[in-house]
């Protein structure tokens, strides 16, 4: 059963981040696809477009049984992005959400881009998507500085996200975050803290390059301080 804390992270992720994504992007990565890897915590995503033949990954279990109360149908893995149990299965791999941020040198980039080369067929249309914090914009959108108010399972929600100067260097950074929970006139708190990192797209295309991952696509969203990737094999 999810904890409190589990649970409080999913309405964040489902009822405020998930607005901060380019859902063009996403559905142009799967319109084509027979077999999806699904890696990171935004569930909320999937809901209406995944079908049997998905898989979700997570590394966090407790997010993970979320990930199966909301997608039944479709199998749920417990990895690590750097160590995948898949080898050639998928022909689609969705990495959305900023799972990258959790990468915080370029030794566990790498790792990463070995893993999800790996579970990805050997076909010319095989597609790997990928985001991330934008080094150049992340900290001048309001994303990781702001107080916002929201509603999800019929719960009215505030958070405040705060990450002052001093907490960044190289790209890699302390934020924190309170989540306030209102229902039936009793008030619920929780704190989180993440360390994170943002890159520069080069400096992200050229790990997975290195790894036999060729970028095909670069889309920039500065407004919302990230950008996509699209890899497929070299």
């Amino acid at each position: 059963m999810p904890t409190d804390r589990a649970l409080f992270l999913n309405a964040y992720y489902s009822a405020w981040s998930s607005h901060w994504l380019d859902h063009a992007q996403l559905h142009q990565a799967i319109k084509e696809s027979s077999n999806v890897l699904w890696i990171g915590s935004y569930f909320e995503l999937a809901t209406t477009i995944a079908d049997s033949s998905w898989v979700i990954v997570d590394l966090d279990p407790e997010m993970l049984a979320i990930g199966r109360q909301r997608l039944p149908k479709v199998l749920a893995v417990q990895a690590d992005i750097t160590r995948l149990p898949f080898r050639e299965c998928f022909d689609t791999i969705v990495v959305l959400g900023a799972v990258t941020a959790y990468l915080h040198n370029n030794t566990l980039v790498e790792r990463a881009a070995q893993s999800l080369k790996a579970a990805l067929i050997r076909h010319p249309s095989a597609r790997v998507l990928i985001d991330a914090y934008d080094l150049d914009s992340i900290h001048c959108s309001t994303y990781f500085d702001c107080r916002g108010e929201w509603t999800f399972a019929d719960a009215r929600y505030t958070h405040m996200a705060q990450t002052p100067i001093s907490a960044r260097s190289n790209g890699v950074f302390l934020s924190t975050l309170t989540l306030s929970k209102e229902e039936e006139q009793e008030r619920s708190t929780e704190h989180f803290q993440f360390y994170q990192r943002a890159y520069a797209s080069w400096e992200l295309a050229e790990s997975f390059e290195s790894q036999g991952l060729r970028l095909i696509e670069h889309h920039a969203d500065s407004q919302h301080g990230r950008f996509y990737h699209t890899y497929t094999h070299t």
